[in-house]
């Protein structure tokens, strides 16, 4: 399996395939073969346990507005630098 940093660069760099949240996007990587099952349930493992304190509570079962990269991209940028220093 591929490190955590690893995983949310490919997330990144497949943002444009976001439809909902990070987790069906991770769902959907692994449908098309570009993540192993193990790595998509790690990933979806991982965004539960690092909620993001930005999140928006009034979008329902998602941390922000459905389908908007841009807090996305946010929180991937700065988990990626933050494993980039371990």
């Amino acid at each position: 399996m591929r490190t955590t940093r690893e995983l949310l660069i490919i997330l990144k760099k497949n943002i444009q395939l976001l439809q909902t949240g990070l987790c069906m996007l991770a769902s959907q990587l692994e449908y098309y073969d570009t993540i192993t099952d193990e790595e998509c349930k790690y990933l979806r493992e991982y965004i539960y346990d690092n909620i993001p304190k930005d999140r928006n509570l009034d979008t329902g079962l998602y941390y922000w507005p459905k389908g908007d990269p841009k807090p996305r991209l946010k929180y991937l940028n700065s988990h990626i630098r933050k494993l980039k220093d371990k």
